[in-house]
């Protein structure tokens, strides 16, 4: 073989590395039926569904937000928007933990994780800053919350810790997930008013794939919490809204078009996908006022 041969072959391989790369390293995980079998009935469903989504994305999937240009992933769109969705949502959620459990002992842990889940996403070695000094990566940030999660259902299995299993605790996260669902509708009012005249809208596919993280995060995490309050939901008679509501936020998630659109409303050849996701998480926002409402009218007959 001459070396024009072998340099030819050199080319097409560095040119072919990236969009190969990049094709199999696109990943966005929407599974929905994930099962936690080994749990003890005093651990918490719900603490096990975050900390699942934080090993999966970080630890199984490359975590794309914050790869350098260098790396083929770093082209991506989608998947790293998605990513950062799911995170939002934990960060959000996991304000609530220190309300949810009582400690025997210690415990002051539980209030990291939140700390640790909002840390910026797109940090690899750098700061994001005009300094330029290093700074720990997003992964070993979120790495140290699954590891305070995972230490949390352990001394919930110990019995170092309980879970308050009351009204209290399921109001607490009905807030918490409508702080979400209100980021994510007007995250989505903005684009929609902002974008539909615009038939090469750039930002339309990252704030769907952002919203489409955010509610399949809910979704799950609201599934898994509603087994670990299952009787409170049904003693409160708001087990019914609670399935409705997670109906709806799955719906949302699994709207999957091949091109996302920001068409005009009034377009009958333009789709319009994040008016449509947000038709299912603004349903679902309505739900958790139902629940809410009821909550309020229990927190008054206790009165």
């Amino acid at each position: 073989m001459t070396w024009q041969k072998v340099l030819l072959l050199a080319v097409i391989a560095v040119l072919a590395y990236y969009p190969v790369s990049v094709f199999f390293s696109e990943e966005i995980d929407r599974s929905e039926t994930i099962k936690f079998d080994n749990l003890a009935e005093e651990q918490s469903q719900g603490v096990e569904m975050m900390s699942f989504l934080i090993n999966r994305e970080i630890n199984e999937h490359l975590w794309v937000p914050n790869l350098p240009y260098f790396f083929p992933a770093s082209c991506l769109d989608n998947m790293p928007n998605f990513q950062m969705g799911i995170l939002q949502a934990l960060a959000i959620v996991a304000e609530v933990l220190p309300q949810q459990v009582s400690f025997f002992e210690g415990g002051d842990y539980v209030e990291n994780i939140a700390k640790l889940l909002d840390y910026p996403a797109d940090v690899w070695i750098l700061a994001n800053d005009e300094n330029f000094k290093i700074a720990p990566s997003s992964t070993r940030k979120y790495r140290k919350a699954l590891k305070l999660l995972r230490r949390l259902n352990d001394d919930l299995g110990s019995g170092k810790a309980i879970l308050s299993r009351d009204i209290t605790s399921v109001a607490s996260i009905v807030e918490e997930v409508d702080k979400v669902l209100k980021k994510s509708l007007k995250k989505i009012d903005e684009e929609v008013r902002e974008g539909e005249d615009n038939w090469f809208d750039t930002k339309v596919d990252d704030v769907f794939y952002f919203s489409v993280g955010q509610v399949y995060a809910c979704a799950l995490m609201l599934e898994k919490f509603g087994k670990d309050y299952k009787k409170v939901l049904a003693d409160n008679d708001i087990y019914q809204e609670w399935t409705i509501l997670i109906k709806n936020l799955r719906k949302a998630a699994s709207i999957n078009p091949k091109i996302v659109v920001n068409g005009k409303l009034d377009d009958a050849l333009r789709a319009n996908h994040l008016v449509y996701m947000g038709y299912y998480i603004a349903k679902a926002r309505n739900i958790l006022g139902e629940i809410n409402d009821k909550i309020g009218g229990i927190s008054k007959n206790e009165n």
